[in-house]
């Protein structure tokens, strides 16, 4: 027979046990008792790779080709240069919570090409040197 719905091997060996008589139900019980307290005590995954360090570059054109804004920054400042960017362009500029998120999760490239008729917005993420 063969595992249903989402059982480990062992504890379907376990229940097979228990249902042919080769153990009693209580001493099945303990068996998966113990496989419980063996997969909480486990040691977690290790956390996820870090990543290198990253420059958001914002970059705000008008329709007449004029920069109102080109920002590149650090990382850790992207908050500081979405404000500004959103000072200039209100209305215009992503979440900076869905801009960290990205960047956290190892993200690079153009995040954000945008003409909204009378401006150019570009956000993107760049491997630092």
């Amino acid at each position: 027979m063969t595992p249903v719905g989402g059982l480990s091997d062992e504890r379907f060996t376990i229940l097979q046990m228990v249902q042919d008589g080769t153990i009693t139900p209580e001493e099945g019980a303990r068996l998966l008792e113990a496989m419980d307290r063996v997969q909480r005590t486990a040691t977690p995954p290790p956390p996820p790779k870090p990543v290198g360090p990253r420059n958001v570059h914002i970059k705000i054109t008008s329709a007449d080709g004029k920069d109102n804004v080109d920002l590149s920054l650090p990382f850790g400042l992207v908050d500081a240069g979405l404000n500004i960017a959103r000072r200039i362009a209100p209305g215009k500029v992503p979440d900076t919570v869905e801009i960290r998120k990205s960047v956290e999760q190892g993200f690079t490239g153009k995040m954000l090409n945008f003409d909204s008729g009378t401006d150019h917005i570009e956000i993107s993420i760049e491997e630092r040197d």
